[in-house]
């Protein structure tokens, strides 16, 4: 999908789910990086979320796009969020939803193990005691591009991914997005995932492993849970449904 899909796609799903969706309340801060808000720098990414999160501490936030391939137009979108404790010795962890296809976004920010839930009068949230963020700052990314709000300007990109493909789009956005938070160079580094993460997780750290004289990243270990290894059984349950 293109950029313009994205956006006429998701406001009409935020009509659809309604305003006690988990999703929907933070999506309201998410739109304005889709309408035109330029990612170029890291102030333009910062989220606040004054009126939802009133009375509580929020955590520091950002989302935004990385380049991972500027000639075809292919920019993949993330959210970050920085620990609750101590950040200077909090772990930066990269989460990865599988699918193949799903929404890290959607899938671990929102509905799992993100900073907030929705409260039962469906327009303020309150901390998820559960967040991975107690502990970690934890970048959500949405990979491979057509997935959540990743994006391409060139169709072909949607076609049969293939991993290998995913993977060095993976590492480039992760070079590209150190550039931009250059605070977390060096920091321990982990990648998370579920279910076709299986794939993702250690295809990743196999390139910045091989890669590490040219551009440093900590990795210190890859853990998935629900973990898809083998293609073939994906393939058919797409066929199966």
């Amino acid at each position: 999908m293109t950029r313009s899909d994205h956006t006429t796609e998701y406001t009409a799903w935020i009509k659809d789910v309604g305003i006690n969706d988990q999703a929907t309340l933070q999506w309201k801060r998410y739109s304005e990086i889709l309408n035109g808000k330029s990612p170029s720098l890291v102030r333009d990414d910062r989220l606040r979320f004054p009126i939802l999160v009133s009375g509580i501490t929020s955590p520091l936030q950002y989302a935004g796009y990385v380049a991972v391939n500027e000639t075809t137009g292919r920019f993949f979108f993330y959210y970050f969020v920085e620990a609750n404790k101590a950040s200077d010795s909090a772990p930066l962890v990269l989460w990865l939803n599988g699918g193949p296809g799903c929404s890290s976004l959607g899938g671990g920010g929102l509905k799992e193990h993100g900073p907030f839930r929705v409260h039962s009068d469906g327009k303020t949230l309150f901390r998820n005691p559960y967040a991975f963020n107690n502990e970690a700052d934890v970048l959500y990314l949405e990979s491979p591009a057509g997935v959540g709000l990743s994006y391409t300007d060139t169709p072909e990109d949607t076609i049969d991914p293939t991993d290998n493909k995913t993977a060095e789009d993976n590492y480039m956005f992760l070079v590209n997005w150190l550039e931009r938070f250059p605070d977390y160079k060096g920091k321990e580094f982990y990648i998370a995932g579920q279910s076709y993460a299986g794939h993702y997780g250690p295809q990743l750290a196999q390139i910045i492993l091989q890669r590490n004289k040219q551009t440093f990243i900590n990795l210190r270990c890859v853990f998935v849970e629900s973990i898809v290894v083998f293609r073939s059984l994906v393939l058919m349950d797409l066929r199966i449904g």
